[in-house]
């Protein structure tokens, strides 16, 4: 850690929300340069966060760190902000989300999609063949669906974004469009899940009883 004399060995941790403390002190050890500090799981949508962090190293010098974020109630930035495209004589079904947070966020070519579909009460053959996403540097790049993943069931389609990171400006949205082989002469949508993976964070965007949820 920058400013100490010797290995990092213990963390003392305090969370506020405004001047209130919610969390802490705590003091927790350091091992192999890491701590888990477990300061709760802040629920207040849109509140803003401090962490007070203090932090020693071997032989005894203190350096102290702030760390501001924000609460969220589903503790995720992407959330459901449209479906449309469901009609009979359509074979689209546009799927749009709005990053929430106070903060840009960056869809790398690690990002993916899961999401489960379903063909009944579709017509017969129906297949999805073609997912049309937004790409950096304006624009739309389309990527053509393949073998066993144009047929229905759970399903991780990998988003490829190319360089630099796609990102979704706070309170910005991002649309994709799910293409399938026939008109679907339905007034109920095929895509019955879905979740969108950032980093390590796992957002559900389309929650179904009824089907297998996303992992």
């Amino acid at each position: 850690v920058s400013g100490l004399t010797g290995p990092a060995t213990s963390v003392t941790a305090t969370l506020y929300k405004d001047a209130t403390v919610v969390a802490g002190p705590g003091s927790y050890t350091i091992s192999a340069g890491s701590a888990v500090v477990p300061l709760g799981d802040p629920d207040d949508d849109g509140a803003v966060y401090r962490a007070e962090l203090s932090i020693q190293d071997t032989g005894g010098c203190v350096i102290t760190r702030t760390v501001y974020y924000a609460g969220s109630a589903t503790n995720c930035c992407l959330v459901l902000q449209s479906v449309s495209g469901i009609a009979a004589g359509s074979n689209d079904i546009t799927v749009v989300f709005r990053n929430q947070c106070s903060t840009n966020l960056a869809m790398s070519s690690t990002s993916s999609v899961v999401f489960n579909w379903v063909t009944s009460p579709f017509p017969g053959g129906v297949s999805l063949d073609k997912i049309t996403v937004p790409k950096s540097g304006g624009g739309t790049t389309a990527q053509s669906i393949g073998g066993s993943q144009k047929n229905a069931g759970m399903k991780t389609h990998d988003i490829t974004f190319g360089s630099p990171d796609y990102n979704i400006p706070a309170g910005g949205t991002y649309t994709m469009e799910f293409e399938f082989g026939r008109n679907l002469n339905s007034a109920s949508t095929p895509i019955r899940d879905m979740c969108v993976r950032y980093g390590t964070t796992t957002c559900n965007i389309i929650t179904d009883s009824t089907s297998p949820h996303c992992p």
